[in-house]
């Protein structure tokens, strides 16, 4: 949605522009992934995770790995379930009495870590008993960005030698953009539900002087601020701490700090708009002035510019819209 406008104030000495624009959009994005069975987050790999029968023998107990490798023979490296099919106990030392070699992993075995690590991705939904797609979750996240833009500019003749112009420009956008799951399983390292706030300023001036009718001085002053904020789905958390009771060992369990700015992302993700944030920008200021004779060869008789700096499993994309 966009709407410019055009006034003269003056007839002759002073004109007006203005343009604005406002978006709404909401696109779906599709997303593929291979992600664990139930089955398997209970220690069962007796199937693959499309569900079709394993042929052999497709895991080993770590406890006894220096047993045979033969599975007519006991002890053997392989897991033991009891003739209902069911994972034997295993005893203190991770090993497990005579039974017929399996793919199920008894629970006392199963490490809570590793389990936990599982269930962050979400349930396959898609593709049972068909391999040959390479994929067993689909999910269509709706990727949303609302955006408000606009310009104004001003143009003011002085008199017959002189002319002024400013101009202001303003951009504010707030967009979501999905990682694939609905929760913190990521496809890749940047992979993560996002939503990202941007913000862009811009004004400029200038004045033109014509000295003769063969020679014109521009001068001009601009000033820019961009600052940009990306709040990851999970910021202000600590996800290593909250996986498992007492946290994983080792990891990082420190408290985080967070943003102001971020405050209400972290405490609730599923807000779809948010208040303007600060922090941090790129600010730039440029003043330039130029001064030309036109001759045949429209020759520059010099041209001058000093500008300032500060600043501040897994799961694809099927598309890449």
């Amino acid at each position: 949605m966009a709407a410019p406008s055009a006034d003269p104030f003056a007839k002759n000495k002073t004109f007006l522009f203005a343009d604005g624009e406002q978006k709404y959009q909401r696109r779906a994005i599709p997303f593929i992934g291979l992600v664990p069975s139930v089955a398997m987050r209970t220690g069962d790999f007796s199937n693959d995770a499309f569900g079709n029968p394993v042929t052999g023998l497709a895991i080993v107990n770590p406890n006894i790995i220096a047993a045979s490798a033969d599975p007519t023979a006991f002890p053997n490296v392989y897991f033991q379930c009891d003739s209902a099919g069911n994972p034997l106990a295993s005893k203190p030392d991770g090993s497990q009495a005579q039974g017929t070699p399996c793919n199920k992993i008894p629970a006392g075995l199963i490490n809570n870590i590793g389990q936990a690590m599982m269930n962050v991705y979400p349930a396959p939904n898609a593709n049972a008993g068909s391999a040959s797609t390479g994929y067993n979750y689909v999910n269509e996240p709706v990727r949303t960005l609302d955006e408000t833009k606009f310009d104004a500019r001003l143009d003011h003749t002085l008199s017959a030698k002189d002319n002024l112009f400013g101009r202001f420009s303003y951009d504010q956008a707030f967009s979501f953009v999905p990682g694939g799951a609905p929760g913190l399983a990521e496809s890749n390292a940047f992979g993560s539900n996002e939503r990202i706030i941007n913000h862009a300023r811009n004004i400029a001036i200038g004045e033109t002087h014509g000295f003769s009718a063969s020679m014109i001085n521009q001068a001009s002053l601009g000033y820019n601020r961009i600052f940009d904020h990306i709040a990851s789905q999970g910021n202000g958390t600590c996800a290593s701490a909250n996986l498992v009771a007492g946290g994983i060992p080792g990891a990082n369990l420190g408290s985080p700090v967070v943003p102001a700015f971020l405050a209400p992302i972290a405490a609730d993700w599923s807000r779809q708009s948010w208040p303007a944030a600060t922090g941090q920008s790129a600010i730039a200021a440029t003043l330039r002035s130029r001064v030309e004779r036109t001759s045949t060869l429209s020759e520059t008789l010099s041209n001058s510019s000093v500008t300032s700096m500060t600043s501040g499993w897994g799961l694809t994309s099927a598309t890449t819209k």
